[in-house]
């Protein structure tokens, strides 16, 4: 009689985030009251899966400061209009509703 392969359990979503958190100084793996696991430097939320039932899978939250914040936007909003503005690869177009009459 053959073994049927042993089932595979997925990878632990936040085990990579743990194990990168975990070589910073004064970084904890602590425990929400949800269960679910999160890093926490000198007390503060630092990093942690997003629990909401809208997140997708495996989605991670990172605290970020108010300027890197701002910086990211401010680059995702440029991408966007270059992907959107038809000169993209794809050549879509985003128009309002207003733009359309």
């Amino acid at each position: 009689m053959k073994r049927r392969p042993k089932k595979q359990e997925p990878p632990d979503g936040f085990e990579i985030v743990r194990a990168v958190g975990l070589t910073l100084p004064e970084v904890e793996v602590t425990t929400k009251y949800d269960g679910s696991p999160v890093l926490k430097l000198n007390g503060c939320f630092m990093a942690g899966l997003a629990t909401h039932p809208s997140a997708e899978p495996d989605t991670l939250v990172v605290r970020v400061g108010c300027e890197e914040r701002e910086w990211r936007q401010g680059r995702l909003r440029r991408a966007l209009r270059r992907a959107l503005d038809g000169s993209g690869p794809f050549g879509a177009k985003l128009l309002s509703q207003e733009g359309m009459a």
